[in-house]
């Protein structure tokens, strides 16, 4: 996935490997599942004049989970409805056939940046109009998913990640406020942090 925006200072971008799998299999009961798949990603960083931009990956909003956007992006005409459906796409998307595709607006993922990169509490919503994000392009590719983002941040972002609280550093889940930093935690940027 590849993030692209133009600045006053020129065109920027930022990219990382996403990995999207599926699976099906015999459902015993009702209520079990007849398949699933998993998804592992890393923020993109698009460094602006005014700072970083992060992409996460992990967070899509309503549009719902970004490797089923992503996969239905690259996949326009192929139905996925059903679980035998997805399988296919993925495994198709798998078979080394190179595709490309744009995501559309819709379906873009949360972006953030912080007012003070030393201090978490300052994390806020990045609008994609504002910072010069243009577009997300999206192609299939055999490289390994991305790893690292952490390094982009002070000591406080692996503390953060090892007592797993948020942000604000609370340890609370399911916070009804709208603010990014009671919401947010380290894991929000990688499926792949401490792995």
């Amino acid at each position: 996935m590849t993030v692209e925006a133009e600045t006053p200072a020129g065109a920027r971008s930022g990219s990382s490997v996403m990995e999207v799998s599926a699976y099906k299999r015999f459902a015993l009961t009702s209520e079990d599942r007849s398949g699933g798949g998993s998804f592992r990603a890393e923020a993109v960083v698009v460094d602006l004049p005014s700072g970083p931009v992060f992409v996460l990956p992990t967070l899509l909003g309503p549009t719902g989970y970004l490797g089923a956007r992503a996969t239905e992006a690259l996949l326009p005409d192929r139905k996925m409805g059903s679980i035998d459906g997805y399988v296919a796409a993925v495994t198709e998307l798998g078979s080394g056939k190179r595709y490309e595709a744009t995501l559309p607006r819709a379906d873009w993922p949360l972006m953030v940046r912080f007012r003070d990169i030393g201090d978490p509490t300052t994390v806020e919503a990045a609008d994609p109009e504002t910072a010069g994000i243009r577009r997300i392009r999206l192609e299939t590719t055999a490289d390994p998913v991305t790893t690292g983002v952490e390094k982009r941040f002070p000591p406080w972002f692996l503390e953060l990640l090892h007592s797993k609280a948020r942000f604000n550093g609370k340890h609370s889940i399911g916070v009804s406020s709208h603010d990014l930093a009671d919401n947010l935690s380290p894991g929000a940027f990688s499926t792949e942090i401490g792995k």
